[in-house]
């Protein structure tokens, strides 16, 4: 074989080792490139997951708050019927109350109340006393028996607050009343 010859082989083995190893070196990398795009659409893929769970429970609290605000609606409304009703009454007892005669007067100038206290063995009220003060208790008499109030309903106890002042003023529709 001639020097040329021998000259062109090398080259072409020299050209040939640097293309194996270029090759090995580029092989090495697309294998990297690919293990890191299955690792890309893994998490693309808990994403995905992650972003259908955050739907649904998007759904749930839309479907649970819906159902809260129809109930408190309905709290709302049984409430203003009931204040409705509750001031039908206060209004209903004033009326009668105004409307209720005044105390007749028995023979001999004594009232009706200053009888019946004195038939009872109580010292008769003065002769000015009005209808409503005969209410009020004497330190004489006992005091009534304390009745239990009726049991209340668990939805009232989750309506109301029993130690909360009650206050119907923003309620009652007035202009001078909205704040």
């Amino acid at each position: 074989m001639s020097p040329i010859a021998l000259g062109l082989d090398a080259l072409l083995a020299a050209l040939l080792m640097s293309a194996l190893v270029l090759g090995m070196r580029l092989n090495g990398r697309l294998k990297a490139l690919r293990d890191s795009q299955a690792s890309f659409v893994k998490a693309v893929a808990d994403v995905d997951q992650a972003a259908a769970r955050a739907q649904a429970g998007l759904a749930d609290l839309r479907a649970a708050s819906e159902s809260t605000h129809d109930q408190l609606l309905t709290r709302i409304e049984t409430a203003r019927s009931l204040i409705l009703k509750l001031e039908h009454a206060s209004l209903s007892a004033e009326r009668v109350l105004s409307a209720a005669p005044a105390p007749q007067a028995a023979p001999g100038g004594r009232s009706l109340a200053a009888i019946a206290a004195l038939a009872e063995g109580r010292t008769p009220p003065p002769p000015s006393v009005s209808r409503r003060s005969e209410s009020v208790r004497s330190p004489l008499t006992p005091p009534p028996a304390r009745t239990r109030p009726p049991a209340r309903s668990a939805f009232d106890e989750d309506l109301f607050d029993p130690d909360a002042p009650l206050d119907l003023g923003p309620l009652r529709g007035r202009k001078d009343d909205r704040r």
